[in-house]
């Protein structure tokens, strides 16, 4: 065997290229080449190629690994942004991309693709910053997210999904919408859903038509039906952690934001309340006077929530809603907020110049007004789609806020919508409205 040996220039040179490689690791994607570990492993469960009883707690994922479940396997995979994925039994999965360089975000990438099964993702901190690239696909579609904790059951016919939190975007795959892509696809065939609508589930199907909204209590259609939750899947976190609503009833309520009373005390805010208002709202905090505990859940029913309020209608009158013909509303009621993240303050607001417009015919509604405060001012414009039991949400496309709310009462005659707008990388607006027609 012959062997050469190099000169001590060329060794440097090999030595140096060594480190500008290691220098690029460091630096590089946090997770090349692993994207997650094992968090729990129940029953019949296999990652890539491993042997029967092979995966358990502490198993690492790699980018490009293949997960699956027997018919009573459950296997829990934590990527290292918190994300979390789910697989119930007789599913199928594919981790194509999860990385993230932290030198440049742009460049992070998570793509799962869910061949068949029940599975279920909650989001991490990197498709939270990064949405747009981000994407589980389907064999029938491609979905995008916003902050999302959404169950999807998918096979080579179907997708249907259930948000929890959040909301998701569903696309038929096709020309528009290729697998890949990463973010959700938009257009003509992009179909919408958000956590405000639980009792609703989206459907995708191998036609390649515009997904459509179900009823998710109809036998057999929520993706829980083909696969339960097994004891050792955590619940969905609705309310992220807060607190019953109470009733806010004429008094002015206490920001959960701020413990400075004098700055609501000096507020000038619209009270004026419409004759038997139907529709209500109350704050998580668990600041507001115990003295006031009045709860509003008697009698109605929670139609939207976020962060900061709940919002709740009267269950009799039993609401109806038109066919067709479109109603424009007029605001008569709010509590609205800025909150300067940097300055750690809240401060109540006056809504002004407010629309509130639904078409029935065509089962969209589109709202704007301005907040205002001192000298913080705010425009809030958003439109989107109506459900069929009178809820509607906003649409992330073409909306520069997440509205969510409710007509209620005999003919649609009131509505109620809470609203959270961002109006720079430190200043939020906030707050819950009511409309009458």
């Amino acid at each position: 065997m012959l062997y050469l040996r190099a000169s001590p220039e060329i060794a440097m040179k090999r030595f140096a290229l060594l480190a500008v490689a290691a220098a690029g690791l460091v630096h590089g994607p946090v997770m090349a080449g692993g994207a997650g570990v094992v968090t729990f492993a129940g029953g019949q469960v296999r990652v890539d190629n491993s042997a029967p009883g092979g995966v358990s707690a502490g198993t690492q994922i790699r980018e490009g690994a293949v997960l699956e479940t027997g018919a009573n396997g459950y296997l829990h995979v934590k990527f290292p942004d918190r994300g979390l994925l789910i697989l119930r039994p007789n599913s199928r999965v594919v981790v194509s991309d999860y990385a993230s360089d932290e030198s440049d975000r742009s460049r992070t990438r998570i793509r799962i693709e869910v061949s068949s099964g029940v599975v279920r993702h909650i989001t991490g901190e990197w498709a939270k910053r990064r949405p747009e690239q981000f994407r589980v696909n389907t064999p029938v579609a491609a979905l995008g997210v916003r902050g999302t904790d959404f169950t999807i059951f998918a096979d080579p016919a179907v997708t249907r999904a259930a948000v929890a939190a959040g909301g998701i975007v569903m696309t038929p795959i096709g020309d528009d919408c290729q697998t890949d892509a990463l973010g959700p696809c938009e257009g003509a065939l992009a179909t919408e859903l958000f956590a405000n609508s639980q009792r609703f589930v989206l459907q995708a199907t191998a036609n390649g038509s515009k997904p459509e909204i179900l009823d998710g209590h109809s036998p057999g259609i929520h993706p829980d039906a083909a696969a339960p939750p097994s004891p050792a899947e955590p619940a969905p976190d609705a309310t992220q952690g807060l607190n019953n609503p109470r009733d806010r009833k004429d008094q002015t309520a206490l920001s959960a934001d701020t413990l400075d009373k004098n700055e609501l005390a000096g507020a000038k805010l619209t009270q004026s309340s419409p004759a038997q208002p139907l529709v209500k709202w109350g704050r998580w905090s668990t600041l507001l006077d115990p003295a006031n505990p009045g709860d509003i859940r008697a009698g109605r029913e929670r139609v939207a929530s976020n962060g900061h309020f709940a919002l709740y209608r009267d269950i009799s009158p039993a609401f109806t809603m038109p066919n067709e013909g479109v109603a424009s509303f007029q605001l008569k009621d709010q509590e609205s907020y800025f909150r300067d993240q940097r300055r750690g303050l809240t401060l109540p607001a006056a809504i002004d110049g407010g629309r509130l417009s639904v078409d029935f015919g065509r089962q969209t509604f589109a709202t704007s007004f301005n907040v205002r405060a001192e000298n913080l001012n705010a425009t809030v414009s958003a439109n989107g789609g109506l459900f069929p039991d009178g809820r509607f949400v906003s649409s992330v496309i073409s909306s520069n806020a997440a509205v969510s709310g409710a007509l209620a009462g005999e003919d649609a005659s009131q509505a109620g919508l809470l609203f959270n707008h961002r109006v720079n990388d430190h200043i939020t607006a906030y707050g819950a409205t009511s409309w009458t027609r």
